[in-house]
């Protein structure tokens, strides 16, 4: 679906991420309540990394659209899930 979708995978990473990457990757959160947990979260089992290319538009505003926007409710679910942890 990724190249259907425009997208050419240069690169793809299966690895389990450290606390030091996950905090770069996430560092807009810091000091939000839930990262400490989103921290563990992540980094309990293995990621997938991609380095992707496309070709014409904006490649963030792309991904973004082939990804979805977040639903606020289900995000708010989802730090939720964090705080419990």
């Amino acid at each position: 679906k990724i190249e259907e979708s425009g997208f050419a995978i240069i690169h793809m990473l299966k690895k389990e991420l450290t606390k030091q990457e996950v905090t770069n990757l996430y560092y807009k959160h810091t000091e939000k309540d839930f990262f400490d947990n989103m921290v563990k979260y992540l980094m309990n089992g293995e990621s997938i990394i991609l380095l992707l290319t496309c070709e014409g538009e904006d490649p963030l505003k792309k991904w973004k659209s082939f990804i979805g926007q977040p639903d606020p409710v289900e995000a708010k679910v989802i730090i939720k899930l964090y705080e419990l942890m």
